[in-house]
């Protein structure tokens, strides 16, 4: 017969308590680190990572709080501008012509950006932009769906339920 520890029968103590181990922390960081492998091949995938730097720059940041853990997604401040694309609008020739030496040198399209006529491919890249923005390629939003939390939840209610149960 399996012997019961009823020691704590009468202490107030919370679920929330359990929410704060290292074995739910881990499960979160887990899960994010999972999520963010799924953000980068999904940027890649849509062919939205045209230097690597969105890509590249993606971090997790982890927070202890007295209500737990915050498990925060850190990426570079345009990746708005490939989620949802941007209305027609002046952007500068010169980062232009910078994405296109960034683009050369991760070897992507290496024959259209060859130097001799990368000003003139930059000039019509600029006009474009101004005239018609840039067309939305999400990443986050089918990445970060319901299913993921889904997940992550029953992850930890597997984790509560093993534990009262054990």
């Amino acid at each position: 017969m399996k012997q019961v520890d009823l020691s704590d029968i009468g202490v107030k103590k919370s679920l929330f308590d359990d929410l704060k181990t290292p074995d739910i922390n881990g499960i979160i960081v887990n899960w994010g680190n999972d999520l963010i492998t799924a953000l980068r091949d999904k940027l890649a995938k849509n062919k939205s990572n045209a230097s690597g730097s969105l890509s590249a720059d993606i971090k997790p940041v982890i927070r202890a709080s007295a209500k737990g853990v915050n498990y925060i997604v850190l990426m570079n401040e345009y990746y708005i501008n490939v989620e949802e694309g941007q209305q027609p609008k002046q952007v500068a020739y010169k980062d232009i012509l910078q994405w296109m030496k960034e683009k050369r040198r991760y070897g992507v399209f290496k024959s259209a950006f060859n130097k001799g006529i990368e000003s003139v491919i930059a000039k019509v890249i600029v006009k474009n932009i101004g005239e018609r923005g840039t067309k939305a390629r999400p990443f986050i939003a089918p990445t970060l769906n319901q299913k993921r939390l889904d997940t992550l939840s029953q992850s930890i209610a597997d984790h509560l339920a093993q534990k009262i149960f054990t």
